[in-house]
């Protein structure tokens, strides 16, 4: 007997809030895409003393993509192009 196939999506399941978790001011936003399809998105507060890591986030991207999509609709904000920019550091030849 070959068992039965059950497919649930988020979209099936009720959203439950819980009251307990704390909600976090977050500055800063940091996000790192892996080749293996999955991504990490971390939060900070800045403090006088450090930036500090308020929360992350491990998914895969492409539910990283639908939370941004979802983002975007609610802030009715859809960036043709990265309006901020970001350096990176080069390491020189020795």
């Amino acid at each position: 007997m070959t068992p039965e196939r059950i497919e649930l999506s988020s979209a099936d399941l009720p959203k439950v809030d819980s009251p307990s978790l704390p909600t976090l001011w977050v500055d800063t936003t940091t996000l790192t895409a892996r080749v293996d399809g999955t991504a990490t998105m971390r939060f900070y507060t800045v403090l006088r003393e450090a930036s500090v890591e308020a929360c992350r986030i491990h998914t895969s991207v492409d539910h990283l993509k639908r939370i941004v999509d979802m983002l975007a609709r609610s802030l009715e904000y859809y960036p043709t192009q990265a309006t901020i920019k970001t350096t990176s550091k080069k390491r020189a030849n020795a």
